[in-house]
């Protein structure tokens, strides 16, 4: 189920290539298509139990922002499922502004295709807070930080550190987003010499460090070679685009975004969660940028190429997202073709999943779960 949206946003993409006068037509289509899914969903993804079992039982676990965030809607007498259909309708809106503003002659359903293999079904599914930082990047600083509306941008990354700790990082970008693109390749160079030398320190070195997020992974060093290549090739799809076409004042802003995103990787790379975290918070601008440059390459063997290359990591990437998470839920009798999406509108549908040892982490884990799929009985 998870993988045919894929096919329909490709083939919305191929009809926005071959009738131009239907690109707004298409695009709305497969926005409408994604926020649907989003907001109806019901027990998807491996956080969804812990976000519901926080929302209905108290949050000593996430950030003071969030829990103010769901304590006012739990106080106006809203559902779980209802705070999740406004959160995800409010992502949904931000990434619909976003390429509205940046893409207004580039493809628009290839930015939703971009979107869906991690940003989609991993950060806006699965980690809702980091989703919800990335939604208010895209839509609202990203344009706040290209316009040099300084103050705006830093109160927003102030208040996004109160909803995902990690928001803090958006900050740096203010000083970073003027430097030459000649001497990024020597900024991405030292990120990931100092990010060697930070993985061989002792984690008591890390103490005294004061961000939630950052404090409760280190202690996981784990080195995701597959991950950090991915990440690497996808830059360096970005890196041929851009050095192969046309480019405005806009393209280098976002192209300096993305390369940011690169440079915070590296400097987490021993740690593989964080890492991904970070990238798809700084970097999540290709999605604007890749559909951008396309669009002003003129070769047709390269467009051929990169659109085919394309093509092939979102369909990858989102099968191994997809395998990911079953294998995180134990479900073995299900595959990446046969994984269901279950709505709030077929609830019961969740309890013919074999969830396998997910509900078996602990005590007061287990009690929360069985009270969580109590619920649907």
């Amino acid at each position: 189920m998870f993988l045919l949206p894929i096919f329909v946003l490709f083939l919305l993409w191929l009809i926005e290539i071959f009738k131009k006068s239907r690109k707004d037509t298409c695009f709305n289509i497969g926005w409408l298509l994604l926020t649907l899914m989003l907001c109806f969903r019901f027990a998807q993804g491996t956080d969804y139990p812990e976000y519901w079992m926080y929302y209905n039982f108290g949050d000593n676990h996430s950030e003071l922002g969030w829990v103010l965030l769901t304590w006012i809607f739990k106080s106006l007498g809203f559902s779980f499922e209802e705070f999740v259909f406004f959160i995800s309708l409010f992502m949904m809106f931000c990434v619909y502004k976003s390429i509205s503003i940046y893409l207004k002659d580039s493809s628009k359903c290839l930015a939703l295709l971009l979107l869906y293999p991690t940003i989609y079904l991993t950060d806006f599914f699965n980690t809702i807070r980091l989703g919800f930082a990335i939604a208010v990047f895209l839509g609202y600083m990203l344009p706040w930080l290209e316009e040099n509306q300084t103050w705006k941008y830093i109160l927003c990354s102030v208040f996004l550190t109160f909803i995902q700790s990690l928001s803090l990082l958006f900050v740096p970008l203010v000083l970073l987003k003027d430097i030459k693109i000649n001497k990024i390749k020597y900024i991405i160079i030292l990120s990931l010499i100092f990010g060697s030398i930070i993985y061989i320190l002792p984690i008591s070195f890390f103490s005294g460090i004061n961000i939630r997020t950052l404090y409760i992974y280190l202690p996981l060093r784990e080195i995701g070679l597959l991950a950090l290549l991915e990440k690497t090739i996808l830059f360096l799809i970005i890196v041929f685009l851009y050095y192969t076409c046309r480019k405005n004042q806009t393209d280098k802003f976002l192209y300096r975004i993305c390369a940011y995103g690169l440079c915070y990787s590296f400097i987490f790379v021993g740690w593989q969660l964080i890492t991904s975290r970070v990238f798809q918070m700084i970097a999540c601008c290709m999605i604007l940028l890749i559909p951008r440059l396309i669009s002003r390459l003129t070769n047709l063997s390269n467009k051929r190429i990169i659109t085919t290359i394309i093509i092939v990591y979102v369909i990858v990437i989102s099968s191994k997202n997809i395998a990911a998470y079953m294998r995180q839920l134990d479900l073995d009798d299900i595959n990446i073709f046969s994984c269901p999406y279950v709505s709030v509108f077929n609830k019961e549908e969740a309890l013919n999943i074999n969830y396998g040892n997910f509900k078996n982490f602990g005590i007061s884990y287990s009690e929360y779960y069985s009270l969580f799929f109590n619920q649907i009985r």
